[in-house]
């Protein structure tokens, strides 16, 4: 079984961000009364996800949703009381436009910190959420880093699981990891493909 498309990694890559000469609304731009601009509550509060197959990554992954934050949390190990290894947080942003200079111009500049929401997608018979890093197209999805995350919660073998997604390599939702409200469950579900989703 694949790793479970390595998708820590890709979200340090979109955290990175890709800088272009100018981001300008387009043509898909979805219509501001549609687009919400908190996270949704079944998004909220803590995540879990555990890798065990690649020792080059953190073993376990929390991430924990606010209204308007979201915080990853890194740990070695199956103890992560003991093996933190970082923190990474983002702020959600009403998208107002601007260019990859105000975005990215400096490293003490705060929109760096920044994400917004472009709205929602069904795909694959999912609804999804889509958000997107201070320096991307206001549209949703896009093209490799450009499309950013896809979020969607669904009940799956009686528990709740939030599953997150790109557009890395590809332009359907995919490359999907599996987060669930506890540890226990992390290790337990975390590599499990469910039917309906692609990996």
């Amino acid at each position: 079984m694949k790793l479970k498309k390595s998708l820590i990694s890709v979200i340090a890559l979109i955290s990175l961000g890709t800088v272009g000469s100018q981001i300008n609304n387009s043509a898909t731009t979805v219509e501001a009364k549609k687009v919400p601009t908190v996270y949704p509550k079944a998004m909220r509060g803590n995540w879990y996800f555990f890798n065990k197959e690649d020792i080059n990554y953190p073993f376990v992954t929390k991430e924990t949703f606010t209204k308007t934050k979201v915080t990853r949390t890194y740990y070695y190990g199956e103890n992560p009381k003991k093996m933190k290894m970082g923190t990474d947080s983002k702020f959600l942003h009403k998208y107002i436009p601007h260019t990859a200079t105000d975005a990215l111009g400096s490293d003490d500049n705060k929109a760096l910190h920044w994400e917004f929401l472009t709205g929602y997608k069904k795909e694959g018979g999912h609804k999804w959420l889509n958000v997107k890093q201070w320096n991307s197209t206001n549209a949703i999805g896009g093209h490799e880093e450009d499309g950013g995350l896809f979020y969607n919660v669904s009940k799956l073998k009686g528990h709740q699981v939030l599953t997150e997604a790109n557009v890395m390599h590809g332009s359907k939702i995919h490359n999907c990891a599996h987060w669930y409200r506890s540890k226990k469950l992390a290790r337990k579900w975390s590599l499990h493909e469910y039917k309906g989703f692609l990996y």
